[in-house]
């Protein structure tokens, strides 16, 4: 089982925003209220956007299949980023 956690180490209190059970969640990104992260499975990698404090797995919004995978994301405005690392070399995509 992976999660993802909010946690405020002031007021001692932990979130999970996110959890699969069978497949690996990584690098999170938050930007006010919505959450982006990788999830990875034996057959793909996906970029998965949700809502803070919404129940639901979120909704893919990029699907990366092949040799590599996805690494760190970032959000902007209404801009989702995320590095793609495979044999032909590293990029960095923009998904709106």
């Amino acid at each position: 089982e992976s999660r993802i956690w909010k946690r405020d180490l002031e007021g001692r209190k932990n979130e999970v925003l996110a959890g699969a059970r069978f497949a690996l969640l990584s690098n999170p990104a938050i930007d006010g209220k919505r959450l982006v992260f990788v999830r990875s499975t034996g057959r793909r990698d996906q970029v998965v956007m949700t809502r803070v404090n919404k129940h639901g797995g979120g909704h893919p919004i990029h699907t990366f299949r092949g040799s590599g995978y996805l690494w760190s994301t970032a959000l902007e405005g209404g801009t989702a980023y995320v590095t793609v690392v495979s044999e032909g070399g590293i990029e960095i995509v923009s998904v709106d």
